[in-house]
C-alpha cells in the first residue's frame, strides 16, 4: 500500500509547495470576505423565496 502512496506524495509535494503562498495571500482576503458574506446571508435568505415565486411568472413572459 505504501508503495503506491509514495509516488502520489512525491507528485503532491511540489503542488502543495506552490499552493502554500497562494493560500497565504488568500487568507486575509477570506478574512475580509467573511463578514461580508455574514451580512449577505440574511439578504439571500429573503431573496430566495422571492425568486422562487418570480421564476414561474418569468417563465410565462
Amino acid at each position: 500500500m505504501t508503495y503506491y502512496l509514495l509516488p502520489i506524495t512525491y507528485y503532491l509535494l511540489p503542488i502543495t509547495y506552490y499552493l502554500l503562498p497562494i493560500t497565504y495571500y488568500l487568507l486575509p482576503i477570506t478574512y475580509y470576505l467573511l463578514p461580508i458574506t455574514y451580512y449577505l446571508l440574511p439578504i439571500t435568505h429573503y431573496l430566495l423565496p422571492i425568486t422562487y415565486y418570480l421564476l414561474p411568472s418569468l417563465a410565462f413572459v
